[in-house]
């Protein structure tokens, strides 16, 4: 029940951001993106967080961080995966260096990737060419 109030009070204060702002979005691109219409709760998270990555045990751990966000916000729709903040700069590695370099490196990351898939959470990384 909770998240059913929740959500309404998310889609009424998104109401109000548009209203003002004349924004449709009955037309553009998130209406080519089917998901999108359904996408309400999106978080941006490092995946070096630890409730995400055990540092210990050497592997990711999407279901505890899932678990984590269920019991906190009854769940996310998506995730912006950001592994570039806060390193970026500290070496010479542009963003996508530093998305190879995670733990695992490519076939750990289209694991967790495809974990959060099966969970039902959409995956979107950072395009910045200019990092």
């Amino acid at each position: 029940m909770r998240r059913v109030a929740w959500l309404s009070e998310l889609r009424s204060w998104k109401d109000g951001c548009q209203a003002p702002l004349k924004l449709d979005t009955s037309s553009g691109i998130f209406d080519k993106v089917a998901w999108t219409q359904s996408a309400y709760v999106h978080v941006q998270m490092h995946p070096y967080d630890l409730d995400f990555y055990d540092h210990v045990a050497g592997k990711y751990t999407v279901k505890k961080w899932l678990d984590g966000l269920r019991a906190r916000y009854g769940g996310i729709d998506a995730a912006l995966i950001w592994p570039t903040y806060t390193q970026l700069g500290v070496d010479d590695r542009n963003a996508y260096d530093m998305i190879r370099s995670l733990p695992g490196g490519m076939t750990a990351i289209k694991a967790f990737v495809q974990e959060l898939h099966d969970e039902g959470v959409r995956v979107l990384w950072p395009f910045m060419p200019w990092d």
